[in-house]
């Protein structure tokens, strides 16, 4: 039973699992959780308890890969998540490193797709993948500004 969780029934996988995954990043002093596909949830249950034992600050960072978003699921809100993201000059800085990655490596993957299956080559490609990659900076860096601000 969860009373900040909706639904507020959890089932089995989702109390004790991530009880465990709580107990252990406690003994371990902190630690970067990774989850993957439907075990998300789990995390995110983790991160919950850990929060209602006081001991949020022990996460380092939550990675789900191909999980959903089951923060409400979870008790959890995107403000409380948002509460530990502003501000914070070494996520700025993270992230603001991944759009510039993304901002370089999209175009020049794509540029390969255009010529390989369209047979689009020359200049107009190339100026038409130069404002791909601005656009992917510019909407990239707002976010990361709309979620450190």
């Amino acid at each position: 039973m969860c009373a900040t969780c909706n639904p507020s029934q959890l089932s089995p996988a989702n109390t004790w699992t991530p009880l465990n995954l709580a107990l252990l990043v406690e003994r371990l002093g902190g630690a970067i959780v990774a989850t993957h596909s439907q075990s998300g949830i789990m995390g995110h249950h983790m991160i919950r308890i850990l929060k209602e034992r006081g001991h949020l600050d022990l996460v380092k960072g939550l990675i789900t890969v191909e999980g959903g978003c089951s923060l409400p699921n979870s008790g959890l809100t995107a403000a409380e998540i948002l509460g530990r993201t502003r501000g914070s000059v070494a996520w700025f800085a993270f992230y603001s490193l991944f759009v510039l990655a993304v901002t370089v490596h999209a175009p020049i993957g794509l540029r390969s797709v255009l010529n390989e299956w369209l047979g689009w080559r020359g200049r107009s490609r190339d100026f038409a993948l130069l404002l791909f990659a601005a656009f992917l900076g510019w909407t990239g860096m707002r976010a990361v500004l709309g979620v450190f601000a």
